[in-house]
């Protein structure tokens, strides 16, 4: 069975400040993302990510975070990166979403992708591209699967 999306409620938007993270975020953003991952420690063994990496992300000019915070404190997050390289670097790449599991289930991450529009305005085909995934996930979901499955010992 797969899960799917739960559109934020008014009240989860009402409450919710999405913001650009800080260098003073990577604490929490740190354990939040580490805590969203356990999950896939036996695909990712250790940390998803350590403080000097996330650091470093933080800082870094080819990616921006944004925060989702709740009652003052940050309770998700995701990375958009765009490659400097890349011929078509108006297309970002999405990383590190992750919602602290005593926030998740209630759209908290479907609200944090909705916001990539205030990262880059021009993402907003690839936000429909991502929105489709959560709206139809078997479509994607059964052929990850299979690719995990392929890679379990």
């Amino acid at each position: 069975m797969t899960a799917r999306p739960r559109e934020p409620s008014a009240a989860l938007r009402a409450e919710t400040v999405i913001r650009p993270a800080k260098p003073d975020d990577a604490a929490e953003l740190l354990e939040i993302i580490n805590l969203a991952y356990v999950r896939e420690r036996w695909l990712i063994p250790g940390p998803r990510i350590d403080l000097a990496e996330l650091v470093g992300e933080l800082a870094s000019p080819q990616s921006a975070f944004l925060v989702a915070e709740s009652g003052g404190a940050p309770q998700g997050t995701v990375r958009v990166r765009w490659a400097i390289d890349d011929p078509d670097a108006s297309v970002p790449q999405l990383g590190l979403l992750a919602v602290h599991p005593r926030a998740q289930g209630a759209g908290l991450a479907s609200l944090l992708v909705e916001s990539l529009e205030l990262v880059q305005p021009t993402s907003a085909a690839f936000t429909a591209s991502f929105l489709e995934r959560l709206v139809f996930p078997e479509l994607y979901v059964d052929a990850y699967q299979e690719q995990v499955d392929g890679m379990r010992p």
